[in-house]
């Protein structure tokens, strides 16, 4: 599974002003569409499938949302790609191509969320890598 194109089509960022005293993160991904994606030029091993998504990074109770939705063109093998629009005629979507699906989508998107994180002044979602000295 490959990643031919990806764009996005709404950021919403937005917190309130009281911080809530304990804090709760969650994240969800919601595909409201899959696809198929016709182009000449593939072979007839591969598959052109596109994925409407929405990205949502939420603190509880009621703090802070930050929202992206985007479409995302992937490349897969052809036998792949007609299970998946199969599946999808029924709303299914197979666990393993999900979790695949949504490991893409955290890979793009990550340095997104931190950065609107960092202009929010949000908690970060995830750790920065940190180095120290070695201890003798």
């Amino acid at each position: 599974m490959k990643i031919v194109g990806h764009k996005i089509s709404k950021i919403l960022a937005e917190k309130s002003n009281i911080f809530p005293k304990k804090l709760s993160m969650n994240t969800n991904v919601d595909i409201s569409n899959i696809f198929e994606v016709h182009f000449d030029s593939l072979t007839s091993k591969e598959k052109l499938i596109g994925i409407e998504y929405t990205f949502s990074f939420t603190y509880e109770p009621d703090f802070a949302k930050i929202e992206i939705k985007g479409k995302i063109i992937l490349e897969v093998e052809k036998i792949l790609g007609e299970k998946i629009i199969q599946d999808w005629a029924s709303k299914k979507i197979e666990s393993s191509f999900h979790i695949n699906l949504v490991n893409l989508l955290l890979q793009k998107l990550h340095l997104k969320i931190l950065q609107l994180e960092e202009d929010l002044e949000l908690p970060l979602h995830s750790q920065i890598p940190k180095i120290s000295s070695i201890k003798k």
